[in-house]
């Protein structure tokens, strides 16, 4: 199972997905999604899985998304 093989990102419940960039100056990540749609509550866009995409991880930004229709925490808006 390709999921289970991801040791650098994490299942919060059935609805967050969280990807920690954990190579020091790293900027973008790749990141593995499960099967269906992830929303990435910051910016709204989504992601269908499964399937791997390098999303954007800028200092200070922690990537997580949502399973599509649900809110499992508030998100404060981002920051320009």
């Amino acid at each position: 199972m390709r999921a289970a093989a991801q040791d650098q990102e994490w299942l919060l419940g059935p609805d967050v997905l969280v990807a920690p960039v954990v190579v020091e100056g790293a900027r973008s990540r790749d990141v593995y999604f499960p099967r269906g749609c992830w929303r990435d509550p910051r910016s709204g866009r989504a992601y269908r899985g499964p399937r791997t995409v390098r999303v954007a991880a800028p200092l200070g930004h922690l990537p997580f998304f949502f399973r599509c229709g649900t809110r499992p925490f508030r998100v404060p808006p981002a920051t320009p």
